[in-house]
């Protein structure tokens, strides 16, 4: 991917997935490999030279095979991509999204990957390569103590992880038992005084969500 990006291609997205290519109408879970998407649009001769540039870089890097997805499959693909980690191709109860420098998403994944099989339970990891966004959706969480215990110590280590390289780290779905043990938003350095001036100015009665914003505005 790093590779890519440094290169003469212009790709339209490039993401990094845990598991097989996935579309909405699967079921098929992720293996332990690794998936490399990526989109290419222009010309069809454009495409095609890219297309042929992908190949070659992957063979360099170790890359197993590519395939390329056309017509109907392509759609599908981009609509599930567009979905994640929303989509209804797997269930997932605890959704976490993470901002970093690009350089740093491949370290991150790692480390959700391991934390993952630390719980012994899913865990879905895609990697947006061009704006250093990873999501990490962890699935079946039930509402078992020790499980939701569990989860929200690799929340809060992810959490550290990220703000270790300077980036930062919400959860965006979370089972109401786990959001009692987490601070979903993390924390917002110094800005809390002026965030709370806005949200003053903006909602002086206090009606818009009391409470479920940073800091509890």
């Amino acid at each position: 991917a790093l590779e890519i990006m440094r290169s003469q291609l212009t790709p339209t997205f490039l993401n990094l997935f845990n598991g097989a290519p996935f579309t909405e109408s699967s079921n098929r879970r992720p293996d332990e490999k690794g998936t490399e998407m990526i989109g290419l649009d222009g010309h069809p001769e454009a495409v095609k030279w890219q297309i042929d540039q992908v190949r070659s870089i992957a063979k360099q890097n170790g890359g197993v095979g590519v395939e390329v997805y056309e017509g109907e499959r392509q759609r599908a693909l981009r609509s599930a991509i567009r979905a994640f980690p929303e989509g209804s191709w797997a269930p997932r109860h605890t959704i976490c999204k993470a901002n970093l420098r690009m350089t740093d998403v491949e370290e991150f994944i790692n480390a959700a990957l391991a934390f993952g099989n630390e719980l012994q339970g899913p865990v879905q990891v895609m990697g947006l390569m061009g704006n250093g966004i990873v999501y990490v959706a962890f699935s079946n969480v039930s509402k078992a103590t020790d499980q939701v215990q569990s989860v929200a110590s690799a929340i809060a280590r992810l959490r550290d992880n990220a703000r270790g390289v300077g980036g930062n780290l919400i959860v965006e779905s979370a089972p109401t038992k786990l959001k009692r043990q987490i601070d979903v938003w993390g924390p917002i350095g110094n800005s809390l005084g002026l965030m709370k001036q806005i949200k003053a100015k903006l909602d002086p009665v206090g009606m818009l969500n009391p409470g479920r914003f940073v800091a509890g505005i």
